[in-house]
């Protein structure tokens, strides 16, 4: 095999001083001790991507966004949970992390302690210290003692970074309950608490969104 050695390489003017390399053929920098300095515009990259792996931390590598925009409403006893949302992520490298946005719309038909669970497969996370008796919980929104409550829509507003150190595809779950309601107690997801077909009542969306962000 034929070996030139230059110097200096420039392409000419008439080509805004680039050196191009033949449809079909490839550069293979080899041999190269330290480091390769090459500086390419993002115009010049017609196709192709970057690997994750050459961004640096901090660096969003997916996005999944699951909404909510129907009526939801659940009876159940005091200390269930009923799934609301789920969303599915595949983390691309073990020490990326899942940044969770969770924004919540709901209310009750009585005056009762909502609360907002999300787990990470059968796993409960974005949890609060354990504290004597106290129920631990993602979001937790008291209507006790608000004479107005059948007319409120909550919305609840979270943010959560997990760790899952996995490459597996998990599922993130949102389940909403009451503390100490009794089985009459009415959940609403996205409407007012009464839930008539009404101009006072308000028709919400709810979200939960997924970003892979690089370690």
């Amino acid at each position: 095999m034929s070996k030139i050695i230059v110097k200096d390489l420039a392409g000419p003017s008439s080509s805004s001083n680039k050196i191009y390399i033949a449809s079909g053929s490839e550069l293979d920098i080899a041999g190269s001790s330290g480091t390769i300095n090459l500086a390419v515009n993002a115009s010049d990259i017609a196709s192709g991507t970057l690997a994750n792996a050459r961004l640096g931390a901090g660096h969003i590598l997916q996005v999944v966004t699951v909404v909510k925009s129907d009526i939801q409403t659940m009876s159940q006893a005091a200390d269930t949970y009923t799934t609301v949302m789920t969303g599915a992520i595949t983390p691309s490298s073990t020490s990326n992390h899942i940044l969770i946005f969770v924004n919540m719309a709901f209310s009750q038909d009585s005056a009762r302690y909502a609360n907002l669970h999300l787990y990470r497969d059968t796993t409960q996370v974005g949890l609060a210290d354990s504290a004597g008796s106290r129920t631990r919980a993602m979001v937790s929104t008291n209507t006790n003692g608000d004479s107005d409550a059948q007319h409120t829509n909550f919305s609840s507003a979270m943010t959560f970074k997990d760790s899952p150190s996995s490459t597996s595809a998990l599922s993130y779950t949102l389940r909403l309950g009451s503390i100490n309601a009794p089985s009459s107690n009415q959940l609403i997801v996205n409407s007012s608490g009464d839930n008539v077909d009404s101009s006072y009542t308000v028709a919400s969306i709810s979200n939960l969104i997924l970003m892979e962000v690089k370690g």
